[in-house]
């Protein structure tokens, strides 16, 4: 059974508003690493040495929603190799995974009569949807069923002169709730 209170025991970290981060460093401008003034003075943070993108392909996996995120997928040993490609920076739903989700509005919701009962507004991908996946009670801040939650992974190397430097991963634009 299913009660708010026992709901509550075992909130999701994305389901509860007093959760904004998690061993995060505070938040402040990105001032950037640079390895010296000239280079501070320009400005330009990707000039830095001290700087590596992580931009381009990454493999990525859509699972339905989190309880489906395979166990484990972020480990050196995972097996990603049939997932699919995807550009990053990017958003999945452009580049062929789920559907888009129009937010110019309070909610990506929409009342369907008086009733309590929401839908999504997929826009012109509606008929590709089943109705389970259409309508649901909305419970603010609990999520429908239907989450789809993506994963992300990429191999990279720091690099040797960063030997006793802090590292720190940067992540410009994030929809939602996200783990490292």
């Amino acid at each position: 059974m299913d009660t708010s209170s026992e709901k509550n025991l075992f909130q999701a970290d994305w389901e509860n508003h007093h959760i904004t981060q998690r061993n995060r460093e505070p938040m402040h401008a990105p001032w950037g690493a640079y390895s010296n003034e000239l280079e501070a003075a320009s400005a330009d943070r990707t000039a830095s040495r001290y700087v590596k993108s992580l931009d381009g392909l990454w493999k990525f996996k859509l699972v339905p929603h989190p309880d489906e995120v395979p166990e484990g997928f972020y480990s050196q040993t995972y097996d990603c190799s049939q997932w699919a490609d995807i550009k990053v920076p990017g958003n999945w739903e452009l580049q062929g995974h789920g559907y888009p989700i129009y937010t110019c509005q309070l909610f990506p919701f929409n009342t369907k009569h008086d009733t309590g009962q929401y839908i999504l507004d997929p826009g012109a991908d509606a008929a590709r949807l089943t109705e389970k996946q259409l309508n649901y009670n909305l419970n603010p801040p609990y999520v429908p069923e239907d989450n789809p939650t993506g994963c992300y992974t990429k191999a990279f190397e720091i690099p040797d002169g960063w030997q006793g430097r802090e590292v720190f991963l940067h992540f410009g634009s994030v929809e939602s709730a996200f783990y490292v």
